[in-house]
């Protein structure tokens, strides 16, 4: 499963930019509550935006460390950070904020019901590679199962399935194969 998780990030990060968006002007889906553009993160601490762009960069397990001892602070920095990054940088920030765990669900919750689609994608990736411990998302993923970004609705169905601890699409491919292994 974390192959699927990684596939679905790189994908999401690959649209991004990509013209998929919905019009400007156009109201956004019921499904999406207005929110601020990225979470704001708290400026207690001034070596924070160094220390979320050393666990972007380059996987820096010291910088992961103190990040996980303030997750709400931290979760919030490596969404606001990249939401403006490349598509590298956004597969690794849901892999930074599925290493924070449950403690970042707030700050996902929030980008999930942001308005900007980069943000969205980025916290439903991050929601799938939490897995059941995105539990207390469900009903934010079952509502952007009908997002406007075709990227965004299908992650946030395989999230949804994940959180919610949902394994009827696995045993059916499980089936299948043994059923195509008997047919050799």
């Amino acid at each position: 499963m974390p192959r699927l998780t990684t596939l679905v990030a790189c994908l999401l990060a690959a649209c991004s930019g990509s013209g998929h968006e919905p019009e400007p002007n156009a109201e956004p889906a019921p499904a999406v509550l207005p929110a601020a553009a990225a979470p704001a993160p708290l400026t207690a601490d001034p070596e924070l935006p160094q220390m979320v762009a050393r666990a972007l960069a380059n996987d820096d397990p010291a910088a992961i460390h103190q990040l996980r001892r303030r997750p709400d602070e931290g979760a919030a920095a490596v969404l606001a950070a990249a939401s403006t990054g490349k598509p590298d940088m956004v597969g690794r920030a849901t892999m930074v904020l599925a290493e924070l765990g449950e403690a970042a669900c707030p700050a996902i919750r929030q980008a999930l019901q942001s308005t900007e689609v980069q943000q969205r994608r980025i916290a439903v990736a991050a929601a799938l590679q939490l897995g059941t411990k995105a539990q207390s998302l469900a009903g934010d993923l079952l509502a952007l199962r009908s997002d406007p970004d075709v990227s965004v609705r299908a992650a946030a169905e395989l999230a949804w399935k994940r959180a919610t601890g949902d394994t009827t699409d696995q045993q059916r491919i499980e089936r299948e194969f043994r059923a195509a292994q008997q047919r050799r």
